[in-house]
């Protein structure tokens, strides 16, 4: 035979609610009273932490000198390669000074050399492909 135990506790907001002591039991009979936020509360606050990171990605990919990162500039680099190739670049003189190109993994180099393909407003290079990582 199994026994339930209940007992009731006060809500926050008047009135009561029956808790259950046995495992896996929920009662949901107080728990706008126990919400932490409420929905639009928590739709705007998660709006606001997405603009605010949206307004540091765009000061950062703009404001940070592209030599400050040691191979930043080679991986734009690269990505410009793979963006001049059909499919896969193959080892050329226009590629030698960032290495040979079919040795690497090539699956971030691909994606941001078709990437670079899309960029209509000109912007530089670089920024576009901080803006897209």
């Amino acid at each position: 035979m199994i026994s339930l135990e209940v007992e009731t506790q006060p809500c926050a907001q008047g009135g009561s609610r029956l808790a259950e002591k046995s495992p896996g039991a929920h009662n949901d009979a107080c728990a706008e009273n126990d919400a932490f936020l409420s929905a639009s509360l928590l739709k705007w606050a998660t709006l606001l932490l997405m603009s605010y990171f949206g307004v540091r990605l765009v000061f950062f990919a703009v404001a940070i000198s592209p030599f400050v990162p040691p191979d930043e500039v080679t991986h734009a680099g690269l990505c410009h390669v793979f963006s001049k190739a059909a499919l896969f670049p193959d080892n050329s003189p226009a590629s030698y000074e960032f290495g040979l190109v079919t040795n690497i993994p090539w699956l971030y180099y691909w994606l941001m050399g078709k990437l670079l393909l899309l960029n209509f407003f000109k912007i530089p290079e670089l920024v576009f492909l901080r803006l897209r990582s």
